[in-house]
């Protein structure tokens, strides 16, 4: 991320060097975009406008930088945020800007969003200008305001994956490509340079100190709004993850059931066609076509490998529309690609709604009844799992694999392996 430009006190900026020198940009990210980035999209918009208009001087840009040891000025809090010290200034902020703030503003829509990224621009510069009355100096950029909305997307958003274009300038090494990295550990990284870069200068003033004051805003706005419930992240966000609340950590056995049987949801469907008949809408609706885009957006990670991101995008589908189901290759796909990546668990919810949904199912039965036991030591729920199967139907390597599950499943059991709320303990 380009560095916040202070001209006051002028140190070597480690993350700056490490990030713009290398050119490493986010481009793109698995999180879940409930809200078009109108904001983030402005907010680019607005910062390269203004940039043009100053470098080819149709304003001059001094009375608007952030200065140090002249005053108050509050409007330099605002009108600071929208100047850069030069092209890979502007470019740097503006590719981070976007990359965390689709995470941000994808939760929260455009209106929160552009007082989240104000809010902390603005507080940042006030703290920065009222404290340093003695300091002789200006700064310009909206890296503090970014640096904020990069903590708020590491508190609601941390296993999200973020990928990133990167680019080695370096003749002998030059280099073009690609990594993804989850939002956790990226962001880790480069607050961790931060603090190391302003341990190593004894904490003198410089731009890694201007960053961590908006980090440690996007601290406790992120943390509040978390508190308030003014943002849903269903379980995902770093409090959650940390404690072991996350939405997964339910008891995927009795989660996974569906919340009507077969003859229900054919019955559901119908009274939905009914209904769209007598409004005659013959017209796809809005849901419509976004489950469509879910489907695809599932399909297309699923190709790609990354059957954590097709999970994600799936439980943030059916945070919104509950009955929405996968179709059976894809959730076929899907199981089998958490199980291969080695999330069971995860995996264990999927499979036993294909259970219940389709009747070529005793193979997924008696596989998910293994998992139950060989992978989660959950003994009730494996014998649960294998209950409905009538022996006598079953082919003989089946019911062979079924009376092994059982009898360790029972031996468990007898050994005092109990399971509460469906899990081992």
């Amino acid at each position: 991320m380009a560095a916040r430009s202070f001209t006051g006190r002028q140190h070597t900026n480690v993350s700056y060097f490490v990030v713009e020198a290398m050119f490493v940009l986010p481009i793109n990210t698995d999180a879940p975009i409930r809200h078009f980035p109108w904001g983030t999209v402005t907010l680019i918009s607005a910062n390269t406008l203004v940039y043009v208009a100053a470098a080819f001087g149709l304003f001059r840009p001094d009375p608007y930088l952030l200065t140090y040891g002249e005053g108050i000025h509050p409007h330099q809090w605002l009108t600071s945020l929208f100047l850069h010290g030069g092209f890979l200034h502007l470019l740097g902020n503006m590719f981070f800007l976007w990359g965390f703030g689709i995470v941000v503003e994808g939760k929260v829509g455009i209106g929160k969003f552009l007082a989240i990224f104000l809010s902390l621009g603005i507080v940042s510069s006030a703290i920065e200008q009222i404290c340093l009355q003695n300091v002789s100096g200006d700064s310009l950029g909206a890296s503090a305001a970014i640096y904020g909305v990069m903590v708020i997307a590491l508190l609601w958003a941390p296993k999200n994956e973020m990928t990133f274009a990167y680019c080695i300038p370096i003749i002998t090494l030059f280099q073009i490509g690609t990594f993804e990295l989850s939002i956790l550990t990226f962001a880790s990284l480069l607050l961790s340079i931060e603090v190391l870069t302003t341990w190593w200068f004894d904490f003198h003033l410089g731009s890694a100190v201007l960053h961590l004051i908006g980090g440690l805003l996007g601290v406790g706005l992120g943390i509040t709004m978390l508190r308030q419930n003014w943002v849903d992240c269903e379980g995902w966000d770093l409090l959650s993850v940390m404690t072991g609340k996350t939405t997964q950590s339910l008891d995927p056995y009795r989660s996974s059931a569906p919340a009507y049987s077969k003859t229900d949801r054919e019955k559901r469907l119908h009274r939905e066609r009914f209904r769209n008949r007598l409004a005659g809408n013959s017209r796809t609706s809005g849901a419509q076509r976004s489950v469509r885009a879910t489907e695809i957006r599932i399909r297309q990670l699923l190709a790609e490998g990354k059957p954590r991101a097709a999970l994600r995008i799936l439980n943030d589908c059916r945070h919104l529309k509950p009955d929405f189901e996968l179709a059976k290759k894809e959730l076929s796909e899907l199981t089998q690609g958490l199980l291969q990546a080695g999330l069971w668990q995860e995996a264990v919810p999927l499979l036993t709604e294909y259970v219940h949904r389709f009747d070529d199912s005793i193979h997924v039965r008696v596989q998910t009844a293994t998992i139950l036991l060989s992978k989660m030591q959950r003994p009730v729920a494996a014998l649960r799992m294998l209950e409905p199967l009538d022996p006598r139907q079953l082919s003989s390597p089946l019911r062979k694999r079924c009376r092994e599950v059982s009898k360790v499943a029972h031996d468990l059991i007898d050994s005092g392996v109990l399971e509460l709320s469906g899990q081992s303990i």
